[in-house]
């Protein structure tokens, strides 16, 4: 059983190992601070790490540092502050976001691939393309976010640090996807996404786990973090995936 400091140090190493291309993290006393220039609207990445938990009394203040350490994003962006707790401690109600960190098994089973659909890797143009429609249908309100991600994701892929796997149906859309990208020992996954006609029907548990398998060749650990109480959660529970921390967020 990990500690709450092992575990955090492996969620940290995995965040900053796997970040987009351009992630800086700096120290400040109390916290770390995560900027992305290129993005501004990447709000997980332009943030405050805290290193404990806030007093609510504390909470004003750190939204003025962050507003004056962000003050380059402009109007519009929230103040994004996290911390890490032991999973068994209630969030407390500033707490606007609470997310589970799980770590990989070591040992497991690749589930089936589902009839009638295949497998790809995504490494042409218009795979990209595809994925980048798809994951905009899914997620419409990250707007014009979602088509950056990707792209400073498959830059990971092109540079050997990550893979980029999807299932195609017969006419070759795509309805489902999920990424994991890896560095110095640590892997992370990014989120899959499912076509809601295509849910329950092993789609994402078949990626997870055969994504898993390239990953577990190249390093150690692999965290994945879901919303705290999600069918989500809940999925990577049933595939093994063992909670490790509970990630507490103030978006405001």
């Amino acid at each position: 059983m990990r500690t709450l400091s092992d575990a955090i140090r492996l969620v940290r190493k995995s965040d900053l190992a796997t970040a987009p291309l351009g992630t800086v993290s700096e120290r400040i006393a109390g916290a770390f601070v995560d900027s992305v220039r290129e993005n501004p609207g990447y709000w997980h990445g332009n943030r405050i790490v805290l290193d404990a938990p806030p007093a609510p009394r504390e909470v004003e203040a750190w939204r003025e540092r962050h507003r004056e350490l962000f003050a380059w994003r402009g109007e519009g962006y929230p103040a994004v502050i996290t911390w890490y707790d032991q999973l068994d401690v209630p969030a407390p109600e500033i707490a606007d976001e609470v997310q589970t960190a799980l770590l990989a098994p070591s040992a497991f089973v690749e589930a089936p691939q589902p009839r009638g659909l295949r497998a790809v890797d995504v490494a042409t143009e218009a795979l990209w393309d595809a994925v980048a429609g798809f994951e905009s249908a899914i997620y419409p309100h990250y707007g014009e976010f979602t088509r950056w991600r990707l792209e400073t994701l498959r830059a990971l892929v092109e540079r050997r640090r990550g893979t980029y796997r999807a299932l195609v149906d017969e006419s070759g859309a795509v309805v489902a996807a999920l990424g994991a990208f890896y560095a110095d020992g640590t892997g992370r996954f990014a989120n899959v996404a499912t076509a809601p006609a295509y849910r329950r029907r092993g789609c994402a548990s078949h990626l997870i786990t055969t994504v898993l398998t390239h990953v577990r060749r190249r390093v150690d650990d692999v965290a994945i973090v879901a919303d705290a109480g999600s069918d989500a959660e809940r999925l990577y529970r049933s595939l093994g995936f063992l909670p490790l921390l509970s990630i507490r967020s103030i978006q405001r």
